[in-house]
């Protein structure tokens, strides 16, 4: 019987947080005291702000906010909690009444304005944008599919290093563990993987390792779903830097489109240019069925066109929502919008640096590669839970 006046209780509530100024409910998640252990960062700045501080808050997109909240929610409360996500401890007062309160699309942010607290995260920021491409291509190699994914090789070592705070990769090498190889000297080896599958462009393959992810339309009609499994450890290079450095491109050319083109017009020297990124992803599949989902990212949980960002986890844990303040891409359009820090990526280091998923196929790749645009960030933290750090 407790538990179905408990859940009224949440409904009267929801109708009532509006109008009334205090309640019962509110007072309970005020006072309660939470024991957390906050990670000191010097570098991290979170300054706490005013609604009306942030530009645009008002008129701002709902279309689909509510939705993704609430996905946001569940994940957030799962029995199992994704390494580098916030708390449930923290998150589960607000996301309990999220859950139950069945919310329309104009009660969102009178809503998140009752309970969430803005902190600005200081320094300068950087948005790119990254997409999941939808590519052709066959599980057995033909003379047009022939460029391959590979799953993770058997000799790929995890080594976990609790002291840097991440884990490298290596290999065994008579009595000792060594890095792993390079794209190159992968690249080089004879006793390669297993095939995830194979396409018919080499740099559409090299950008869906960069992407992390991608549906691949299979030649007897199944979809296949690529996902990343494992890297080799290296740090990402940008081909984009390293053309513009050499003076093969202008830095307006560098876009996703522009390195394409540039490919095409040397294909003599894209294996060359693809070895100056050391990275190497490796991949696992699976053939899904329509609706398809958008890809999962970091988080777990089925990423949100304009809605699911990348981000660095030592500054801004998955899970957190983001009030992002840029530009469209390749535009001076204003791009004001509540997002969800859902994934992570190789290339997104920094405490005020972020990837703006864009959707799937063509057009979200048009988006996504042309996106590179200065930012502006706000943290929204539960009221009762004080400065959002590393929980």
């Amino acid at each position: 019987m407790k538990k179905y006046i408990g859940v009224l209780a949440l409904f009267l509530l929801l109708g009532a947080c509006q109008t009334q100024p205090k309640t019962e409910y509110q007072d309970k998640i005020t006072t309660r005291i939470y024991k957390i252990q906050h990670d000191s960062d010097d570098d991290v700045i979170y300054t706490p702000a005013r609604w009306e501080d942030l530009p645009g808050w008002n008129e701002q997109s709902q279309e689909g906010l509510a939705k993704a909240l609430i996905k946001n929610c569940e994940a957030v409360l799962r029995t199992r909690p994704f390494p580098h996500s916030v708390s449930k401890t923290v998150w589960q007062d607000v996301c309990e009444i999220a859950r139950w309160s069945n919310m329309e699309e104009e009660r969102i942010i009178p809503f998140l304005q009752e309970y969430l607290q803005p902190w600005k995260l200081e320094g300068k920021g950087l948005a790119t944008g990254y997409y999941e491409p939808i590519l052709e291509g066959s599980l057995t190699r033909t003379e047009r599919f022939k460029w391959p994914l590979y799953t993770p090789p058997k000799d790929l070592i995890k080594l976990n290093l609790p002291d840097r705070g991440k884990k490298e990769r290596g290999k065994l090498v008579g009595n000792k563990i060594v890095p792993y190889d390079t794209r190159e000297e992968f690249e080089q080896r004879k006793d390669k993987p297993k095939v995830v599958v194979w396409l018919d462009d080499p740099i559409e393959a090299f950008f869906l390792q960069v992407q992390g992810s991608g549906k691949v339309h299979l030649q007897d009609g199944r979809m296949l779903q690529v996902s990343y499994a494992d890297t080799n450890g290296h740090p990402y290079t940008s081909i984009g830097k390293v053309l513009i450095d050499r003076g093969d491109l202008k830095a307006g050319q560098a876009s996703m489109q522009g390195i394409k083109a540039w490919t095409k017009a040397h294909p003599d020297k894209l294996q060359a240019l693809l070895n100056y990124n050391k990275s190497y992803i490796f991949f696992m599949p699976k053939i899904i069925k329509p609706p398809y989902d958008g890809p999962k990212g970091a988080f777990g949980v089925p990423l949100t066109a304009q809605r699911s960002i990348a981000v660095d986890p030592k500054y801004v844990k998955l899970g957190t929502p983001v009030f992002l303040v840029t530009k469209w891409p390749n535009s001076s359009k204003n791009f004001r919008q509540l997002v969800f820090a859902q994934d992570t990526g190789t290339a997104i280091k920094g405490k005020a640096r972020v990837d703006v998923f864009w959707g799937s196929g063509a057009e979200a790749g048009q988006l996504a590669g042309k996106m590179k645009q200065s930012t502006q960030l706000w943290i929204l933290w539960p009221k009762q839970a004080g400065r959002p750090n590393a929980y």
